[in-house]
């Protein structure tokens, strides 16, 4: 085994991981084929570090017990989308102390909250707090007061998320420059200004912070002070979770980016909506001029920066499949590269600098003797 190629050594070790899934569908307590592999030689097992470096989350310590989440990126073909990728999530409760210790000391990545530090430094809780090579980190507190302590046992943190409260007390608890942040996400909803505050008063703290990750409920909610620059920020992935349905998008948001970030590189925007006015009839014709009026508003930026939006929505429709065969459909086709079912598709429309990746779920509803019944599980 230790002859083959590395990347042949790495397709038999993430097989190995997904056999393992399927055999034990919810909690994996053992890895019996896995231990072998690292076992037979040298080269196998630099290839399962680098695995566990990638795709292993810590989840859950204490002095005798290990949680871990297995989570790996896969490619697969789907009738709306040649390549969506897709990942997959396995949790690990090994009993084997000898994997525990091994993985623990090869993680790169770290779910934690204040029972890190609650507990006596025994047992696993001490291989983790020695792990030295720890690069990313995430609190789901959110009020988190072991700053000092985390800086000191993992000095190496290049990836923090963590709410826009605990950034702010990160920054004013680091007492040296924390040199690998390269990349923030604040996870939670709320605004910015928190964080982008204790930045900028503290950016001399993290030189190389590039990318800044978030939430909001609304695009409309984006601001921060005026006459504040942060010169090291590259790139901006916001989620919207809560699009407002049927109103045009206002792109004023890129102008504050603009200002707020002059060195900015991308804008990645996710942008979640549910349409829920039960379209039908003249509604359609109201629904498809505001989508019009999105792509010709998108075509017409011109930023120094690439702008990406990815547009996931769900519609619900009274009326019928020839509505939909003969209006809708042949609308989205007109806006680019389509792919799917009149129901369910992804458009993609690519400009000079700029992307949208439309993707459309249509739910056909009809009356039934004068009920109207909608399933909401999806909303």
């Amino acid at each position: 085994m230790a002859q083959l190629k590395h990347h042949l050594l790495r397709e038999i070790a993430i097989d190995l991981c997904e056999r393992e899934a399927n055999r034990h569908f919810i909690n994996i307590t053992s890895l019996p084929s896995i231990e072998m592999f690292i076992l037979a030689g040298k080269e196998p097992s630099r290839v399962f570090r680098r695995i566990v470096e990638d795709y292993v989350t810590i989840t859950f310590l204490t002095f005798d017990t290990v949680h871990m989440t297995y989570c790996a990126l896969k490619t697969v073909y789907t009738f709306h989308y040649p390549h969506r990728f897709k990942w997959e999530k396995y949790g690990w409760k090994l009993d084997c102390v000898y994997l525990n210790n091994l993985f623990i000391k090869w993680a790169r990545k770290l779910k934690a909250s204040e029972w890190l530090y609650a507990s006596p430094r025994l047992g696993y809780l001490k291989v983790m707090t020695e792990n030295n090579d720890l690069e990313e980190l995430c609190l789901e507190e959110d009020r988190f007061n072991f700053w000092a302590t985390i800086f000191k046992a993992f000095p190496k943190l290049g990836v923090v998320r963590t709410s826009a409260c605990d950034f702010a007390s990160m920054l004013l608890a680091a007492s040296t420059e924390l040199t690998f942040l390269k990349v923030v996400e604040l996870n939670g909803t709320g605004t910015l200004d928190v964080a982008y505050k204790a930045l900028y008063d503290h950016q001399s703290k993290c030189p190389n912070l590039e990318t800044i990750q978030y939430r909001a409920k609304w695009l409309e909610e984006i601001c921060f002070p005026k006459s504040t620059v942060v010169p090291s920020i590259k790139h901006i992935r916001v989620t919207v979770r809560y699009g407002r349905c049927c109103t045009p998008w206002n792109f004023s948001f890129l102008t504050v980016f603009q200002k707020a970030f002059p060195s900015l590189e991308s804008v990645e925007i996710v942008a979640h909506k549910r349409c829920c006015c039960y379209t039908g009839g003249q509604n359609v014709t109201q629904k498809l001029t505001t989508m019009d009026e999105f792509y010709q508003a998108f075509q017409s930026l011109h930023f120094g920066f690439t702008i990406k939006i990815i547009f996931r929505e769900i519609m619900l429709f009274l009326e019928g499949e020839e509505l939909l065969n003969n209006v809708v459909h042949p609308f989205f086709i007109s806006k680019g590269q389509f792919f799917g079912e009149p129901e369910r598709f992804t458009v993609k429309t690519s400009y000079p600098g700029k992307q949208v990746i439309y993707e459309g779920d249509i739910r056909l509803h009809i009356y039934d003797d004068g009920n109207f019944f909608v399933d909401f599980d999806d909303f």
